[in-house]
Formats: structure tokens, sequence, C-alpha cells
């Protein structure tokens, strides 16, 4: 049970971390339909690139989202499923 709670305050720790910041939000909520490289991000959002390049380096180490190229122009990224769950819980924090 308790392990459960732990995966569940970690969750919410996530949840407000990715909130907090509208540039975070706006990042996940676009991956959150399909892969997109940062150019896309900050075009659809309006977000100068280095937001959106420095809100990718802060979830990618959140382990949020994953990067599936190593060429830095050609870079496409995806939620995790941790993100995805992320996602879930902040839509339905939208929902209430």
């Amino acid at each position: 049970m308790s392990g459960e709670n732990d995966r569940e305050s970690d969750l919410l720790e996530l949840v407000a971390y990715v909130s907090s910041s509208r540039y975070r939000r706006s990042v996940v909520d676009c991956l959150d339909s399909r892969p997109r490289r940062p150019s896309e991000i900050a075009d659809e959002n309006d977000i100068p690139r280095p937001h959106v390049s420095r809100a990718l380096g802060e979830l990618r180490e959140k382990e949020l989202v994953h990067s599936h190229s190593s060429d830095s122009r050609a870079k496409l990224y995806t939620l995790t499923q941790r993100g995805n769950e992320v996602v879930t819980r902040i839509e339905e924090r939208s929902d209430e």
C-alpha cells in the first residue's frame, strides 16, 4: 500500500511541476496528440524556440518526454508513459 501511495504522491508532484509553467504545460499538451519536433511545438503554440527547448530539457530530466533522434534538427519528441499519466491527471483536474 505504501508503494502505491508513494507513486500517487510522485505523480501529483509531477502534475504540479508541469502545471506551474505555461511552457511545460503547452509542450505536454502539444505532444499528447502526436510526436513533434521542437520547432513545430514552438510554431503551434507561439512560444519562442529557446523556451520550448528549455521546457523539453526539464521534461526530459523528469522522464516525461523522450527524444527519438540524436540529430538535434531532426529530433522528434513524444510523451513517455509517465508523461501520458501526468497529462491524463491534468485533464482530469481541468474537468472538475
